[in-house]
């Protein structure tokens, strides 16, 4: 496990009337470790998102598209390049990938959080907004 470290300076003023003097009276070098494989818990690191419209363009290369939903949802219906794994089996996802995976579901919050939990194992991931409601293209199962 590796260890970033950085040094945050921190610069205490002394107050004279209503302003700071210029002159520090007390300077803090402070280390800050932080584990690479969790670096997401200290630094803020946005999902990148797409919208169901620029989805359906990407198809028709080979991506890795992941459906979160309950498999009964998925039944009901799903994108064809679509593999079901349920959010409460997403930290068990362990496929070998350098592609970036995209991540799907019913409205677009569970995709997001699984998202955030791939991204969190090292994979590149891509949260697909609005999910299967704003999805209008061809769809497998259902009625």
């Amino acid at each position: 496990m590796g260890i970033l470290e950085f040094r945050w300076s921190v610069i205490f003023l002394r107050k004279s009337g209503t302003w700071f003097d210029k002159e520090p009276f007390l300077l803090l070098n402070i280390p800050i470790r932080v584990c690479k494989e969790r670096s997401d818990v200290f630094f803020f690191s946005k999902i990148k998102n797409i919208t169901t419209i620029e989805l359906a363009t990407k198809l028709a290369d080979n991506i890795v598209l992941l459906d979160v939903r309950t498999p009964s949802e998925y039944r009901q219906g799903h994108i064809a390049k679509a593999k079901n794994v349920p959010l409460n089996k997403i930290t068990a996802y362990k496929e070998k990938t350098d592609q970036r995976i995209y991540v799907i579901c019913q409205s677009g919050m569970r995709s997001k959080q699984a998202a955030k939990q791939l991204k969190q194992k090292g994979y590149d991931v891509i949260n697909v907004k609005g999910g299967m409601n704003q999805w209008s293209g061809k769809v497998r199962g259902g009625k």
